[in-house]
C-alpha cells in the first residue's frame, strides 16, 4: 500500500527522542514513531485553521478523541508519551460530550516555523488514516456539492512563487513578533499572542507548500454555518501572500465590492426584505437567505414590529429621511469620507486623547463603523464606544434598526442572548454568500465555464483580462437584488504590492464579533470551552 505523507515541525525527531524516552510502554513498539508523528500532525493541521481563521489566541487546541481513538484504541498512551517526552502540553480539561482535551506543542516545537513531510508506511495505520479521510471526505463532498464550480479550479494549474512567498512570510513574522514585544500587555497574554503567531505562520507555510505541490483535499474547503461562507486556501492565506499566486502563469485580479457590508445593509431598510414569500419580488429577501432566521424573527413579535415600524412605507417622513441619508451616502461611496469629516468634530476631547487613533484615517473609520454595526447594544454606553453614540446621532433610525435586529430581553439566558447578537452579522454574511457564490459565480460558471474564478467572501478572483466581464455580472445582479448599484474595485495581484503594514479587515471583523459574543459569557471555565 502506498505511503501517506503528513506534516510535522521540522525539528521533531522520534528516533532521537526514543533514546531518551523509550517506546517501551507503547502498544505498537517498533512502529510507534509513525503513530506519534500522526498524532502530532493532527495538532499541526488543527493549529492552521485555529490560528488563521476560527479560534485565535486560544491557549490549547482541542483534538477530537473519537477520531484519535479510530487511529488507536489506546491513543491516550501516545498522548501521555508526547507529554512526558516534552513534545506536547495539555490543559487537562475534559468534559464528556462537550469538550475534548486541549493540547499544544512545547516551545521547542512551537517555535519551529518550518515543516517536514513524514511518510507513513505502517499498513494498519495507513488503512485507518484512509478510512478516516474517506469518511470526512464523503461528508465534505456532500456538503460542498453546491460549490463544485469553485473547488474545481484548485488544481496544479494554480501556482505560487514559493521563494517570494516564503521570503515575505519570514519578514512578516519578524515584523509581527516585534509588534508583540513592544506591546504593553502582561507577559502571559504576550506569550499567548506569540504562540498564536507561531501557529499562524506555520499554517501559512503549510498552505504555501500545498499550493506549490498542487496538493488539495476536499477537507481543505469548508462552509461555515454562521454565514454560509465558502472557505478555501485563499481565505486562509494572508492577503499579501496571494500576490505571489498565478493561474497557468496568468496574473490574477480580484473584483471587490467596496464598503460591502454597509452596502448590503441598505437592503434591510426596505420592508420587502422582511416580508413573506407571498410578497416575492426581484430584491433579495430574508426567507431566501435563511428560512431559520426568517421564522425566528417572525416569531419574536416585539422584534419584528420594531423592525417594521422603522422600514414600513407608512413610517413618519423624518425616519425615512434618516435612513435615506445613510443609504445615499453608502451608494455614492461617501459614507466613510463623511464620517471622517464629522466624527473628530463631534467627539469629546477626552475620547480623542485616549482613542483618537480610531478616527485618524479612512481605514480606522471603516473599523469604527463596523464596530458600531456589530457591537452589542449595551456596548454603546461604554467610553470606547463614543464613536458609536455619535454615529447614532448622525443616523438615528439606522442605528435603531440595527439595535432592533440585535435586541434581547431580560428572560433570555446568556447563551440565548449570544445567539440573538449573532443574527445581524449572520444575515449580512448570508446575503453576501448567497449573491456572490450561488447567484453571481453560478451565472459566470454557466455563461463562461472555461473562465477561472475563485471567491474571497465579497470579491471574485479571475485572470487579468476578464475583470470587466466579471464586474458587469456583479453590477447587474447586485443592482437588481439590492436595489442600487455597487461600487466595485479592481485589486491586481502582483508580488511588488505585498506589504507588511495593512491590517486584514476581514480578520479584524471575525475577531471583533467573537470578542463581542464572549462578552455575554462571564464564567472563565465556559469561556475556555467556547
Amino acid at each position: 500500500m502506498a505511503a501517506i505523507e503528513i506534516k510535522v515541525p521540522a525539528n521533531l525527531d522520534f528516533e532521537k527522542l526514543e533514546k531518551q524516552f523509550p517506546f517501551t510502554n507503547l502498544p505498537t513498539k517498533d512502529r510507534s514513531a509513525e503513530y506519534l508523528y500522526y498524532f502530532c500532525s493532527q495538532l499541526v493541521t488543527q493549529g492552521f485553521k485555529n490560528a488563521i481563521f476560527e479560534k485565535r489566541n486560544r491557549k490549547f487546541i482541542s483534538l477530537c478523541s473519537p477520531y484519535l481513538r479510530d487511529i488507536h484504541f489506546n491513543y491516550d498512551f501516545y498522548m501521555d508519551y508526547l507529554i512526558k517526552a516534552g513534545v506536547l502540553k495539555t490543559d487537562g480539561h475534559y468534559i464528556p460530550e462537550l469538550k475534548c482535551h486541549g493540547y499544544r506543542f512545547t516551545p521547542l516545537y512551537q517555535e519551529c516555523l518550518n515543516l517536514k513531510d513524514v511518510p507513513i508506511t505502517e499498513y494498519k495505520l495507513i488503512k485507518k488514516i484512509k478510512r478516516i479521510r474517506e469518511k470526512i471526505g464523503k461528508k465534505c463532498a456532500d456538503e460542498l456539492k453546491p460549490y463544485n464550480h469553485l473547488i474545481k479550479w484548485f488544481n496544479r494549474d494554480l501556482q505560487i512563487d514559493k521563494e517570494g512567498a516564503v521570503g515575505w512570510l519570514n519578514q512578516y513574522f519578524q515584523v509581527e513578533m516585534k509588534k508583540i514585544e513592544r506591546t504593553d500587555i502582561g507577559e502571559e497574554l504576550k506569550e499567548q499572542k506569540k504562540r498564536s503567531l507561531y501557529d499562524k505562520c506555520r499554517g501559512l507555510r503549510g498552505f504555501i507548500d500545498d499550493i506549490d505541490d498542487g496538493k488539495y483535499n476536499i477537507s481543505d474547503f469548508t462552509t461555515c454555518e454562521f454565514g454560509n461562507r465558502f472557505h478555501s486556501i485563499f481565505t486562509y492565506l494572508k492577503k499579501d501572500i496571494r500576490h505571489f499566486i498565478t493561474y497557468k502563469g496568468q496574473k490574477l485580479v480580484s473584483v471587490d465590492v467596496k464598503n460591502c457590508q454597509p452596502y448590503l445593509l441598505t437592503v434591510l431598510m426596505g420592508a420587502e426584505f422582511w416580508m413573506s414569500k407571498k410578497n416575492r419580488n426581484n430584491k433579495i429577501q430574508l426567507w431566501e437567505v435563511s428560512e431559520e432566521l426568517y421564522k425566528k424573527i417572525r416569531r419574536d413579535r416585539n422584534k419584528y414590529n420594531s423592525i417594521m415600524m422603522l422600514v414600513s412605507p407608512q413610517t413618519l417622513t423624518q425616519h425615512r429621511i434618516s435612513l435615506g441619508r445613510y443609504k445615499n451616502l453608502t451608494i455614492e461611496g461617501q459614507l466613510y469620507e463623511t464620517l471622517l469629516d464629522e466624527l473628530p468634530r463631534r467627539l469629546s476631547w477626552a475620547y480623542l486623547q485616549n482613542y483618537g487613533d480610531r478616527v485618524a484615517d479612512r481605514n480606522t473609520i471603516k473599523k469604527e463603523l463596523l464596530r458600531t454595526m456589530y457591537c452589542t447594544n449595551r456596548a454603546y454606553t461604554s467610553p470606547p464606544h463614543e464613536t458609536s453614540r455619535v454615529i447614532e446621532e448622525m443616523f438615528p433610525d439606522f442605528i435603531k434598526l440595527l439595535k432592533a435586529i440585535k435586541s434581547t430581553n431580560s428572560n433570555m439566558t446568556k447563551e440565548e442572548k449570544k445567539k440573538e447578537f449573532k443574527i445581524l452579522p449572520s444575515i449580512i454574511q448570508r446575503i453576501e454568500s448567497k449573491l456572490i457564490i450561488k447567484v453571481i459565480c453560478a451565472r459566470i460558471a454557466k455563461e463562461r465555464p472555461e473562465l477561472y474564478i475563485s471567491t474571497i467572501h465579497d470579491s471574485i478572483v479571475t485572470t487579468v483580462g476578464n475583470e470587466e466581464y466579471v464586474k458587469k455580472i456583479i453590477e447587474e445582479v447586485l443592482t437588481e437584488k439590492i436595489g442600487s448599484p455597487p461600487k466595485l474595485d479592481f485589486q491586481y495581484w502582483s508580488p511588488e504590492l505585498a506589504k507588511f503594514d495593512d491590517e486584514d479587515i476581514e480578520e479584524w471583523i471575525e475577531e471583533f464579533i467573537e470578542e463581542e459574543q464572549n462578552n455575554y459569557i462571564c464564567d472563565n471555565q465556559i469561556k475556555d470551552m467556547i
